[in-house]
């Protein structure tokens, strides 16, 4: 029995002996295991979840960025087919040239500050030329008796004559500043900034509100509200706006809208009578050149 018992125990020791080589080598493992896992969760983990908000920032990019090139091509293209038909037409179109001098006429006497209707004379086209352009001119006359009040109105309506969208009421610093500020604060609002920029200009005259909360939404920024609201108050643009506001139903119902493009080539001031002056304007209709049609 001793030597059964004393045999047993050195059968055991072999295996007690690896037993304990074993266990060391599976803690030696599972350290390993751990360190592996901590260094996985330090360094790994916040790379693949930055990888995955890159990635994530990167798709919205590419969609914004499909998108407005989609928005600037659908524009583009409506934009030279109103051009062309309105705003610079390829042909006389004096018909409507005078049906809106007309409206804007009946729109001062509504108001009581023309005193008469004026008659409008229009000369022969003429060709023009300048930096590399060209372009025809047509020559429109008139006299008007008018207040003060209907004098700047009449001016109000010449300056938004050929405008198409917000972007033409601003100026290209004022643009720019708009610009600057987004990319500064929410480069992401870019593309709100454009639609917003791209918006039909009797539409915004007519009711401005959801345009401008629209795109303070996607730009909530004190100073951006403070320098839009500064552009857009100027007199100059405000009395152009409330003009548009006030016709914006017959321009829609009489299919005036847009205006084509005028400028002023003269204008003066004679007979002076209060409340009545006299006002002689010589403006100039602008259109395509016939090689251009």
């Amino acid at each position: 029995m001793r030597l059964l018992s004393r045999c047993s125990r050195l059968r055991c020791a072999p295996l007690l002996s690896l037993s304990v080589l074993f266990l060391t080598l599976s803690f030696l493992l599972l350290s390993a295991h751990a360190q592996a896992v901590a260094s996985m969760r330090r360094t790994g983990l916040p790379a693949a979840l930055r990888l995955r908000q890159i990635e994530a920032r990167a798709s919205v990019l590419r969609e914004q960025n499909d998108a407005a090139e989609l928005q600037a091509a659908l524009r583009t293209g409506t934009e030279e087919e109103i051009l062309r038909i309105s705003v610079l037409p390829d042909e006389p179109a004096l018909d409507r040239l005078l049906a809106t001098l007309d409206l804007v006429f009946s729109h001062l006497q509504d108001l009581a500050v023309l005193r008469e209707f004026p008659t409008v004379t229009v000369g022969e086209a003429r060709e023009r030329s300048a930096g590399g352009s060209e372009w025809q001119s047509v020559p429109v006359t008139f006299t008007v008796a008018a207040t003060e009040e209907g004098v700047d109105i009449l001016f109000a309506f010449l300056r938004t004559a050929g405008m198409l969208t917000v972007s033409d009421l601003l100026s290209p610093e004022d643009i720019s500043r708009l610009l600057t500020l987004t990319e500064d604060q929410n480069p992401a609002a870019i593309t709100a900034l454009e639609e917003f920029l791209s918006v039909d200009l009797l539409r915004f005259a007519v009711s401005p509100r959801p345009y401008q909360d629209q795109l303070l939404g996607a730009l909530s920024a004190p100073l951006f509200a403070q320098e839009l609201t500064a552009m857009l108050d100027l007199p100059s643009r405000r009395s152009g706006l409330a003009l548009l506001h006030d016709l914006a139903p017959a321009l829609r119902e009489r299919h005036l809208w847009p205006v084509r493009f005028l400028s002023v080539a003269d204008a003066r001031m004679e007979g002076v009578s209060d409340p009545w002056m006299t006002a002689s304007f010589t403006l100039e209709a602008a259109g395509r050149t016939p090689h251009q049609r």
